[in-house]
Formats: C-alpha cells, sequence, structure tokens
C-alpha cells in the first residue's frame, strides 16, 4: 500500500514538473527564429515559431492526458470560458469547410501559420494551463518567466537599435527584434508592462498579508485557507493567454 501511494506520488510529481517545464518552454517562442545556426525555412520570424510552440504544446497535452486520467483533480472542471472557447473552436471549424478554400482555413499559409490548427493548439494550451496552475504562485512564477522573455527581447531590440547585427538582426528603421514586426513587438510589450506593474503591485499586497492574517481567530484562519484554493483555481479561468 505504501508503495503504490509513493509511486502515484512519484507519478504526480514528475508529470507536473515535466508540464511545468514545458509551459515555461512555450514561453521561448518569441525568442525563436529559422535563421543559423538554426535551419532556414520560409518566413523565419513566423514559420519557427509557429512550429516550436505547436511541438511543445502537443507534447504537453499528451502529459496532461496522462495526468488528468491517473489523478482527478487535473481534470478539466465544468468553466463557461473553456465551453465559449470550444465553441468557438468549433464554429471556427464548420466555416472552414464551408470557405472557399478548407485548406487555407485549417492550415493558413507560411506567411501567417494561423488557422483552426492553431487555434486549437491554443486552446489545448489554455486547458493544460488552466488545470496545472492552481495558485496565485503558479501563476506568478508563469508571470516572472514571461516577463524575462520580454527583457531578452527589448535586450535584442536595443542592440538592433545600435546597429548590431546577427543572423536575424538587421539594421533597420522600426526595431523588431526576434519577432520581425514593430507592431507586434510593440504590442508584447505594451502587455508585459501591465503584467509588470501587476505582479510590483502584488508585492506591497503581500507585505500586508501576514500582520493582517494574525489578527484574525485561529478559526478565520483556517477558514480562509480552505477558501483560497477554490477561488485561486476560479481565477486561472479568468486569466486570458499572453498572445505573441
Amino acid at each position: 500500500m505504501t508503495t503504490t501511494k509513493s509511486f502515484e506520488h512519484s507519478l504526480r510529481t514528475t508529470l507536473v514538473v515535466a508540464i511545468g517545464a514545458g509551459l515555461l518552454l512555450v514561453l521561448l517562442t518569441p525568442l525563436i527564429v529559422n535563421a543559423p545556426p538554426l535551419p532556414i525555412t520560409y518566413f523565419p520570424f513566423v514559420v519557427g515559431k509557429a512550429l516550436y510552440f505547436r511541438t511543445i504544446t502537443e507534447v504537453v497535452f499528451g502529459l496532461w492526458l496522462i495526468l488528468a486520467f491517473r489523478f482527478p483533480e487535473y481534470r478539466l472542471p465544468r468553466s463557461w470560458v473553456m465551453i465559449t472557447f470550444a465553441l468557438f473552436l468549433g464554429a471556427s471549424l464548420i466555416s472552414s469547410f464551408a470557405g472557399v478554400s478548407p485548406t487555407r482555413s485549417l492550415w493558413s499559409t507560411y506567411e501567417r501559420m494561423q488557422g483552426v490548427i492553431d487555434l486549437a493548439h491554443w486552446v489545448v494550451f489554455v486547458m493544460v494551463v488552466a488545470t496545472v496552475l492552481k495558485t496565485f504562485t503558479h501563476w506568478r512564477w508563469l508571470f516572472n518567466a514571461n516577463l524575462a522573455v520580454s527583457l531578452l527581447l527589448a535586450l535584442l531590440g536595443i542592440l538592433q537599435a545600435f546597429g548590431v547585427e546577427a543572423s536575424y538582426l538587421i539594421s533597420a528603421e522600426r526595431v523588431g527584434s526576434s519577432i520581425g514586426n514593430p507592431v507586434y513587438l510593440g504590442a508584447i510589450m505594451v502587455v508585459n508592462v501591465f503584467i509588470a506593474c501587476a505582479l510590483f503591485a502584488a508585492t506591497f499586497e503581500d507585505r500586508n498579508v501576514p500582520s493582517t492574517e494574525q489578527s484574525k481567530p485561529d478559526s478565520m484562519r483556517r477558514r480562509r485557507q480552505k477558501m483560497r484554493p477554490v477561488r485561486m483555481e476560479s481565477f486561472t479561468y479568468m486569466v486570458p493567454p499572453v498572445a505573441w
């Protein structure tokens, strides 16, 4: 009996850690460019990112299926947000077959790499994130890692602005960094500015928690600790994925 519990605990820990590592690897997507030393492809700023994101997402999804099958607490509960995503994906699939070019609708083009296939990967990504990241601490790790990636994007952009050339950093009037498009780069930076501000504000809230909690009776603190996971779990379904 003890051996079985130990095996179950080890399996769950291994799967959760592997999935978490995969989610962190997904955050590196903006840095992927199909230029030397990587193989060269059409539209190197787009194709490489899409293939990298889809590959990691599929591996993470396979690990999540095993985790959800063995441990019910990691299964996707009923959520109107996920139902809405599923309905949108279904409507997009139907419209793709009813359109002029089902192939383009499903797979898009090398220049865009979107389509229903890409949308399905994003829905799967949201499912995994919503079920594995159960506390604000988990989300904080994810957001901080995303900020680190955005910092690297900014540093690459600064090097490009000062004329430093590399395999994909070309001198240009408008800085694109490893994104290749100044507009998309600006959108990423704006999103991360708000994320950084939110995390910075959360640090002040955390400093006030111990003194507030200590002033409450033990029964109230225990009740709040029991309620907190449920509240944070519902919070995970309200956080939208960060677009790259």
